[in-house]
């Protein structure tokens, strides 16, 4: 049985991509989905850095002495870990590589999000540990989160409900620093040893649909848009982003 990792983003949990492991489990694969380092029971990393979760993922594959080479899902910034993981150490998984709200940046954009995580670490420094925690744990920043990364309002307070309880569960505000700087200062990688599989959905805010085409059409990765969908597909459509990851395996 063909394993799947499954590794969520910022802010998120393995309980974020429970469902799209559902799903995944009902189309026949096993599915492995555990915190980050620096979320819910699990410690941070002594580097947490993109090459400590690097390091991390290789480690964790090695000690699940799978029967035979898993492929990685990667969503937001657990996409960035997945695919530089993917590019460094190809010999951990298989042949494929999916990449989901996978973070591509025009250098405006990248701009911008150096000058936002500037502002965002200078304002939680100056708060007292537990406090900033508690900031970034709470129901308003996940509200806020949740309203502006969803895009089909239909669903929005199930989304909302989710949101607020599955993510915030970092063990403190420097792991979530530490994070911050990654999903904002790092991009998902394209390996060139992987035929990948890019899912994004068409109203993504955060990152636009239109940047990743450009991506899949100068890679050669495959691609799948989810209508009316934002960068939330794990909450917004995870039938549907299962539903084309099982499928590229498929094929």
């Amino acid at each position: 049985m063909k394993t799947v990792i499954l590794l969520h983003g910022l802010r998120g949990s393995h309980l974020a991509l429970e469902a799209v492991s559902e799903q995944l489990k009902n189309a026949g694969y096993r599915t492995v989905t555990p915190d980050l380092p620096g979320t819910g029971e699990s410690a941070p990393l002594k580097d947490q850095t993109l090459s400590g979760y690097v390091e991390w993922l290789h480690s964790l594959i090695l000690s699940l002495m799978l029967p035979e080479k898993p492929v990685l899902l990667g969503h937001s910034m657990g996409s960035i870990i997945a695919s530089h993981h993917a590019e460094k150490y190809p010999e951990d998984t298989d042949g494929r590589l999916i990449l989901m709200s996978p973070v591509f940046r025009e250098a405006a954009a990248r701009e911008k999000n150096l000058r936002l995580n500037l502002r965002m670490e200078r304002i939680i420094s100056m708060l007292p540990q537990n406090l900033g925690k508690d900031v970034l744990k709470s129901k308003a920043v996940s509200y806020c989160v949740s309203r502006y990364l969803t895009a089909d309002r239909s669903q929005q307070r199930r989304i909302d409900r989710q949101h607020a309880e599955f993510s915030g569960r970092m063990v403190s505000a420097d792991a979530f620093l530490s994070d911050a700087r990654i999903a904002m200062r790092e991009q998902s990688v394209i390996p060139r040893n992987k035929q990948v599989l890019l899912i994004i959905g068409e109203k993504d805010k955060l990152v636009p649909a239109a940047c990743v085409r450009r991506v899949a059409e100068e890679t050669g990765a495959r691609l799948v848009m989810i209508p009316n969908a934002g960068h939330l597909i794990n909450y917004e459509q995870p039938k549907a982003a299962a539903e084309a990851a099982a499928e590229f395996l498929g094929s």
